[in-house]
């Protein structure tokens, strides 16, 4: 009998080797159903925003910030209690160094890219200046004590904790049910939302897509670990840069010199990157 394209899919996809026939079976109970993902989701926003305010109000905004590692709470005791395979729900599998070479070169150029986005739809669409302001402020490290508070939930705990959320088993239920197109992008339109910013709605969701492509093509979070922890990294050494080194970066714009060499850094390194992801399968299968 022919394979099906479901089949074919996943004998075609990274995210498969030994574990793949147990992917196929219905009993899998690393899957999610459409209907608990959207109940973990809504569980999970109720959960991170009602301690998140919480501590806001009873400590100071920037103490909030811990409650990124909260985002990855429900999900997590709903894989431990019901006792699915916790790795293979959250999609963590160990990458080649070459991956991590790769993903750091597509990092950077996609945090440019990113911003050069953000300014333009800012034109358009512009963020509130006492909304922006206070944001700003918010990642202003004036101390060793600003930096740790600030760099260790924005940049660890957000990349590990959302990335284990969506693109984990969010996203890697949604692949088992949907196209991995339509998984890719129904789970970047949701991690754009959660973040609750529609004047960085079209940013968050480019890079989400970003995200979900890099983690289905390896089949593991680590490469989106990677990418996000220095996305937001990249965005905090921005705010706290000098205005003369920011100056050599950008104006009202990302300087044009650094938009083409993006623009060529991608283009290099993320073909290269696919067809690395594609041969690795190929000897794995």
């Amino acid at each position: 009998m022919l394979p099906s394209l479901r089949q074919f899919y996943y004998m075609n996809s990274t995210d498969i080797n030994e574990d793949f026939m147990n992917d196929l079976k219905i009993q899998d109970n690393s899957i999610l159903p459409i209907p608990f993902l959207g109940l973990l989701i809504l569980i999970t926003f109720i959960f991170v925003f009602g301690i998140g305010g919480l501590i806001a109000l009873l400590i100071d905004s920037k103490a909030s910030l811990f409650a990124e590692v909260l985002i990855i709470v429900p999900a997590v005791i709903l894989v431990l209690v019901q006792n699915r395979p916790f790795l293979r729900s959250f999609r963590i599998k160990t990458i080649p160094f070459s991956i991590i070479i790769y993903t750091v070169f597509i990092a950077l150029a996609v945090f440019i890219l990113g911003d050069e986005l953000d300014r333009i739809i800012d034109k358009f669409f512009p963020m509130p200046g006492d909304l922006r302001h206070s944001l700003e402020n918010l990642f202003i490290i004036n101390s060793w004590t600003d930096a740790v508070i600030i760099v260790f939930p924005a940049v660890i705990f957000a990349g590990v904790a959302e990335e284990m959320l969506f693109r984990g088993i969010v996203q890697r239920s949604l692949e088992l049910q949907k196209e991995p197109a339509v998984a890719i992008v129904l789970t970047s339109v949701v991690f754009a939302i959660i973040h609750m910013n529609p004047w960085v709605s079209l940013q968050i969701t480019f890079l989400g897509l970003v995200l979900g492509y890099m983690a289905w093509k390896t089949g593991s979070i680590l490469p989106a670990i990677i990418l996000h922890a220095m996305n937001n990294l990249l965005s905090i050494i921005l705010i706290n840069l000098p205005k003369e080194i920011i100056d050599n970066y950008s104006g009202e714009h990302v300087h044009f010199k650094w938009i083409v060499t993006a623009i060529i850094v991608l283009l290099v390194t993320f073909p290269a990157f696919i067809k690395y992801c594609e041969n690795r399968n190929k000897e794995l299968s």
